[in-house]
């Protein structure tokens, strides 16, 4: 059976992401010249993918990548250090249990002890916290390293997460190269911008955009056409249904893809288009629900390109202020994106899904 040129299911191999070119060589001249930056785009809008990217084509340098996605605590970011100083390679391995050792204690020792599932063997969470934080700081002065934290903003969900961090790292931004990738907007900027924070302006911010109609098209036509099947103008329609979210093109791309075994993949399209509701409806119905009454209804009225402030509110029985609150929690939570200056909710499955099902 022939496989879909469209991988949807996680984060791209390196060598399959495309359309972030100016976006990488962005982000490579800025962590080259050592100039911190602060990565930011909703969730499943491509940036580990980028990410991923970016560590792949630093070949002169060794990238440290620390993943903090599922750190709710101090002892699991204590985890998520260990993780990367022990795994990204042999070489690195070595460096970092070298340097941990003339810090006084056991870096490999000490992962066995963050890992453990009996919580009375784990150490002092902070005092781990701050050992692997010099080693791993330390260990990235040996040589030219950049450093790659993604979901940051779980760092400042823990004591003293950010401030340990930025002490350790002060004296430092010029030998290191440092990038923070976030997916909670608000949240990554009251990092970086809140005069109470210690990461108060540490970072240029950055932000990910969603893929132009010209890299759409790229991907989708090369993708037809490396297959053996016939893209027509079927990626002008993708681009116009998704946005150019990126996971959502590429799912939209495979659903037409499958439909057009025979036909040009715009012919197909209306059926394509009818798998791809079908498909969504569970996951995107399930967000809504899980949603505040108020958010569901700022996000009914703005997935119909209504003002949120407006007479569609009262339609809806959306006060005013109401609105005023849902919008900024739904923006700070990635629900909704800034395009242009004007906010669309993130997800056109989400979006196309509202207005054929709560019709205002």
């Amino acid at each position: 059976m022939q496989l879909s040129p469209f991988d949807y299911t996680g984060p791209l191999p390196p060598a399959l992401v495309r359309g972030r070119d100016d976006l990488l060589a962005d982000l490579t001249e800025r962590v080259t010249s050592r100039s911190p930056t602060a990565l930011l785009g909703p969730r499943r809008y491509g940036k580990t993918s980028v990410l991923q990217r970016l560590a792949a084509d630093l070949t002169e340098s060794t990238v440290i990548a620390v993943d903090l996605m599922p750190a709710q605590t101090s002892n699991d970011v204590a985890r998520a250090l260990a993780k990367a100083l022990l795994d990204t390679g042999a070489d690195l391995a070595r460096h970092a249990t070298e340097v941990s050792a003339t810090l006084g204690f056991n870096l490999v020792g000490l992962r066995g002890q963050v890992t453990s599932t009996r919580p009375a063997d784990r150490p002092d969470p902070a005092a781990a916290y701050a050992n692997l934080v010099d080693t791993l700081v330390k260990t990235a002065m040996r040589r030219p390293t950049v450093i790659v934290f993604d979901e940051f903003q779980q760092l400042a969900t823990v004591p003293n997460g950010t401030a340990v961090l930025r002490a350790a790292l002060q004296h430092h931004y010029k030998d290191i190269g440092l990038l923070f990738a976030g997916s909670e907007p608000s949240a990554m900027r009251d990092i970086f911008s809140n005069h109470a924070q210690p990461f108060l302006h540490q970072a240029q911010i950055v932000e990910i955009g969603p893929l132009d109609l010209p890299a759409t098209q790229r991907i989708v036509n090369d993708g037809f056409t490396a297959s053996g099947r016939t893209p027509g103008a079927v990626a002008s329609l993708i681009h116009q249904f998704t946005r150019g979210h990126p996971l959502r093109t590429m799912q939209a791309a495979h659903a037409a893809w499958l439909h057009a075994t025979s036909d040009p993949a715009d012919s197909t399209w209306g059926t394509a288009l009818t798998t791809i509701r079908t498909s969504a409806r569970p996951e995107v119905s399930a967000v809504y629900e899980q949603l505040p009454a108020t958010h569901q209804r700022t996000l009914r009225v703005i997935a119909h390109r209504r003002s949120a402030l407006g007479v569609a509110g009262e339609l809806v029985n959306l006060s005013k202020g109401s609105a005023q609150g849902a919008r900024r929690s739904l923006h700070a939570h990635g629900h909704l994106v800034d395009v242009d200056g004007s906010l669309q909710v993130t997800d056109p499955f989400l979006a196309d899904w509202l207005v054929e099902t709560h019709p205002l």
